[in-house]
C-alpha cells in the first residue's frame, strides 16, 4: 500500500533536504538565526517560483484570434484577483465572460488547497493558438463572384493563467529593496586610469 499509494509530500519536502528547508524558511521570512548566517541557501529564479505556492489554470477552447485576445490579458496581468473577476463581469468583450469563470474556478480551487483569499494576484497570464480546429481543419470555401473561391480560416486560441500569493509579492519587494541598496552610485567621470599618453597634438 504504501508502495502504490505514497504519503503526499509537499513542495519544500520534495524539493529539498530538511537542513535547505530549514535555511529557505528562515531566509523567507527574514528570521535571523545562526543557520540562515552559516549557510546561506543560493536559488535560482525558476527554482524560488517552483518553491513559492501557486496555481496553474487554463481555459477552454474560445475562437478568435490571439492578436484580438491580447489587450485585454495585459491589462488583467498584474492585478487581484478578486479585481479582475469584477473587472471581467463589466468588460464588453465576449472573452471577458470565459475568463470570469475561470477566475472564479481558480478562487475555489485556492480555497481547497488552503491558499489564503485576500491577496491571489495574476502574475502571469497568455493566450496560444490551438494546433486544430474543431471546424473542417479550420477552413472553410469562400465563394466569390465570377467563379472564384477563397479559404475562410477560423482561429481558435486558449488562455492560460499562473495566480501567485502575496508570499511571492513581499519577496519580490524584498528584492527590489535590496538591489537598490546594493546600487553603486553613479558617477559622472568615474575614476579609471588613462590608459593613452597625453600630448599637445592632435589624436585624429
Amino acid at each position: 500500500m504504501e508502495v502504490m499509494h505514497p504519503k503526499p509530500l509537499s513542495v519544500l519536502d520534495a524539493h529539498l533536504t530538511e537542513e535547505q528547508k530549514a535555511v529557505y524558511l528562515a531566509q523567507e521570512k527574514g528570521i535571523e538565526s545562526d543557520l540562515a548566517k552559516n549557510k546561506r541557501l543560493r536559488l535560482t529564479k525558476e527554482q524560488r517560483a517552483l518553491l513559492e505556492p501557486s496555481l496553474f489554470l487554463h481555459s477552454y477552447t474560445h475562437n478568435g484570434s490571439v492578436k484580438k485576445v491580447t489587450p485585454l490579458l495585459r491589462s488583467l496581468r498584474g492585478m487581484d484577483l478578486k479585481q479582475a473577476i469584477t473587472h471581467c463581469h463589466f468588460n464588453s468583450k465576449k472573452l471577458s465572460r470565459d475568463l470570469e469563470a475561470m477566475f472564479i474556478r481558480g478562487l475555489e480551487e485556492a480555497k481547497q488547497l488552503g491558499m489564503p483569499e485576500q491577496g491571489l494576484y495574476i502574475e502571469q497570464i497568455w493566450a496560444g493558438k490551438e494546433p486544430r480546429s474543431r471546424y473542417l481543419m479550420g477552413k472553410m470555401i469562400d465563394f466569390k463572384g465570377r467563379g472564384r473561391t477563397g479559404i475562410i480560416t477560423r482561429r481558435e486560441h486558449h488562455v492560460k493563467c499562473v495566480i501567485r500569493t502575496p508570499e511571492t509579492k513581499q519577496r519580490l519587494a524584498r528584492d527590489a529593496a535590496k538591489r537598490e541598496v546594493n546600487k553603486k552610485v553613479w558617477v559622472q567621470l568615474p575614476n579609471k586610469p588613462v590608459y593613452f599618453k597625453p600630448t599637445n597634438r592632435y589624436q585624429w
